[in-house]
């Protein structure tokens, strides 16, 4: 299967976290999971990237998660980083890389409708859903730039730091609450780098061999559109055109019931 969960695949055996189950099963959220990394690859194919927020206390593993990723594109030796102090130093985060991952970003004052953290939302959303942002250019006089900023965004957090009356910034944003491991099912981070490290070219293999069955069904579902569950209709669509091909619509629509009852919650 191109997106569809898989028991003997190595992407999901890594891509995997202690989803704390609520209106979805643990097995739901690695769905998406699954589904937010094939589209990394995806570029103008699709018009909306959601942002993923990882919610969890301290050693619950919410950073790994994101980290994962990261060491499949940039090595083992990758760590996240916080958010920016500064707006300037956000917006040159965002615009210089195609992906960043920022490390519990509760620390942040978001709530403050006067902080330049209000600003860093509104890029959020364009980094999301696109549009362009002007900078001036350094060293010259009276010259901008423009920039079409998109950005895949990867956040953790302890608690959800965003306000409730930015429902433009949450309809973009998949949010994943994940529970400390117990004893048994305690790894640590240099333990998972390791197997990682190990599977990795078995991992990219299997992720060029999901890509090229996820174009497939792209092309044979192009025109088939369903009526929106969520508020992420584009990127839904996405998701269930690929499903449809593959026979397992009904589990999609079933996540994005379950997603959508969250974000209203």
């Amino acid at each position: 299967m191109g997106g569809k969960l898989s028991a003997n695949s190595k992407l999901c055996e890594h891509l995997n976290a202690y989803f704390d189950a609520g209106q979805l099963t643990s097995d739901q959220y690695q769905q998406l999971v699954i589904m937010r990394y094939l589209s990394l690859f995806l570029g103008l194919a699709i018009d909306l990237r959601p942002i993923l927020l990882a919610l969890g206390v301290q050693n619950s593993g919410k950073s790994t998660l994101w980290e994962k990723i990261m060491w499949l594109f940039y090595g083992t030796s990758y760590e996240s980083g916080a958010m920016p102090t500064k707006l300037r130093d956000f917006v040159a985060a965002v615009t210089n890389h195609q992906i960043q991952m920022f490390d519990n970003i509760d620390s942040a004052d978001f709530g403050n409708p006067k902080s330049d953290y209000a600003a860093y939302m509104d890029l959020m959303c364009k980094c999301s859903s696109g549009g362009k942002i002007s900078i001036a250019q350094l060293y010259e006089n009276n010259v901008d730039k423009s920039y079409e900023l998109r950005c895949d965004l990867f956040l953790t957090s302890r608690t959800n730091p965003f306000p409730s009356y930015r429902s433009d910034l949450m309809r973009r944003m998949q949010v994943f609450p994940i529970r400390p491991p117990n004893a048994t099912e305690y790894k640590t981070t240099e333990g998972m780098k390791r197997a990682l490290a190990a599977d990795a070219e078995e991992i990219k293999l299997e992720t060029l061999v999901r890509l090229q069955l996820v174009l497939k069904a792209l092309i044979a579902n192009k025109d088939k559109e369903w009526p929106p569950i969520s508020q992420m209709h584009s990127y839904e669509t996405f998701t269930m055109r690929v499903a449809e091909y593959e026979g397992w619509r009904a589990g999609m629509e079933a996540v994005w019931k379950g997603m959508h009852a969250e974000y209203q919650q």
